[in-house]
């Protein structure tokens, strides 16, 4: 009877307790920052689920270094905000990135504007298309991992890992 008891009523109820427990524990925030936004699709044509506009509010010569905020300015206005300066620009002022001295050598600039080269083809490629990368949520020190990835003919990606994973954000194509 104690066998049964267990294998019947305990150990189901006992796998129950736990799978409730892992969901409790385990919150929904360890998913990757922009998961909800679709994964571009480049097989079979045209990526899918690509939101129509951006709907943060942004202005001309504006200082922004969210994601939202970035990719907004950049299908506004079709570049960088202000506070971005590339490498070279950094390097020519004293930035050592080892060192993660850029908001001593600058004012609070964030490093963006360089050509990415999309080496592993995790980018949808087309003639004249160039890529490039700015950083994302910069607050000074060493450079985090997530990145703007964007187009010259106005795709706008995001990554959240340094390159590992590619989220489509806006299509200026299709304005």
């Amino acid at each position: 009877m104690n066998k049964q008891l267990i294998r019947n009523v305990i150990l189901p109820l006992a796998v129950l307790l736990l799978a409730a427990l892992f969901k409790f524990i385990v919150p929904d925030s360890l998913t990757a920052p922009g998961q909800n936004q679709p994964q571009s699709e480049f097989r079979g044509g045209a990526e899918k689920n690509v939101a129509a506009a951006p709907t943060a509010s942004v202005v001309k010569d504006g200082i922004y270094t969210s994601k939202d905020e970035v990719a907004a300015y950049i299908y506004r206005f079709g570049e960088l905000p202000r506070n971005f300066i590339t490498k070279k620009e950094a390097l020519a002022l004293g930035w050592d990135a080892k060192s993660g001295n850029l908001w001593r050598v600058t004012d609070k600039k964030s490093i963006g504007g360089d050509r990415f080269s999309n080496r592993e083809k995790k980018l949808p490629g087309a003639d004249g298309r160039k890529w490039f990368e700015c950083d994302i949520g910069y607050r000074g020190g060493r450079r985090g991992a997530q990145r703007i990835v964007f187009s010259s003919d106005g795709l706008i990606y995001y990554t959240p890992d340094h390159y590992e994973n590619f989220y489509l954000l806006f299509d200026r194509r299709r304005q």
